[in-house]
C-alpha cells in the first residue's frame, strides 16, 4: 500500500511543470491562421477549435498551419493534465496526507525503518517530509538520532559510534563524544543491535560487532 501511494504521487507529479504559466499561454494568440489560404471558406467552434488544415491548398502553408495547431493543443492538453494532476495532489494531501499516513503505518510493530528509508529514497519523496517522518520514528537523519534514557534524565541528539563495555558511545553534531549504559536506554537496544551486526559500509558510526 505505501509503494502504490508513492507511485500514484509521483505518477501525478510527472504531468506538473512548476515552472509552466498557463495565464502567459494562449492558443488562440500563438497560432498565425492564414485566412487568405482558405479559398473555400472556413467554420470555428469553441475557444481552441482552429479551421481544417485541409482546406488550404498550398501546401507549404498547410503544413506550417498544421504544425503550429499541434503544438498549441499539445500546450492545451499539458495545461488540461497539471490542472487535473494539482487537484488530485491537493485533495489527497487535504484529506490522506502521505506524511503522516507513513509516520502511523511504520510506527507499528515489527517496525521496518530500512524499508522505509529505501521506499522513500527510491521514489525522491521531498527530503522536507522525508525528515519529518525519520524525525517522528526517530530515524537517523545523517546519522542522528535522539537517545533518551528511561528516566528521561539522560536526552541528546547524537549518532552511535560504537559498543564499550555495555556502554553505548554516542557523537553529537558538535563532534563531542560521550557515553551511555545500554542498558538504561529506553527504546534503543534493538536500534544498537542492528547497527553492531550490519554490514561495515553501511553503519552510521565506527561501530564494532557484537561480542
Amino acid at each position: 500500500m505505501a509503494e502504490k501511494m508513492l507511485v500514484l504521487r509521483n505518477g501525478l507529479l510527472s504531468h506538473i511543470d512548476e515552472n509552466w504559466d498557463e495565464t502567459k499561454f494562449d492558443a488562440n494568440t500563438v497560432v498565425h491562421v492564414p485566412w487568405e489560404e482558405f479559398k473555400n471558406g472556413w467554420t470555428i467552434s469553441g475557444p481552441y477549435s482552429f479551421p481544417s488544415s485541409d482546406l488550404i491548398e498550398n501546401k507549404a502553408a498547410r503544413e506550417k498551419y498544421q504544425e503550429e495547431v499541434d503544438a498549441a493543443m499539445a500546450k492545451v492538453a499539458q495545461a488540461e493534465r497539471q490542472r487535473e494532476a494539482k487537484m488530485v495532489v491537493e485533495r489527497q494531501e487535504k484529506h490522506w496526507p502521505v506524511t503522516p499516513f507513513f509516520v502511523d503505518l511504520y510506527s507499528l510493530a515489527p517496525r521496518a525503518d530500512a524499508e522505509l528509508v529505501d521506499l522513500l529514497k527510491k521514489y525522491e519523496y521531498p527530503e522536507v517530509e522525508r525528515n519529518k517522518i525519520f524525525k517522528a520514528l526517530n530515524i537517523p537523519i545523517d546519522g542522528f538520532r535522539e537517545w533518551q534514557s528511561k528516566d528521561g534524565l539522560f536526552k541528546t541528539t547524537a549518532k552511535f559510534v560504537s559498543l564499550d563495555k555495555g556502554d553505548a558511545i554516542l557523537e553529537k553534531p558538535d563532534g563531542k563524544r560521550t557515553s551511555i549504559e545500554l542498558s538504561t536506554l529506553r527504546e534503543d537496544r534493538d536500534y544498537v543491535k542492528t547497527q553492531l551486526t550490519m554490514k561495515p559500509e553501511d553503519r552510521k558510526g565506527d561501530a564494532q560487532p557484537l561480542n
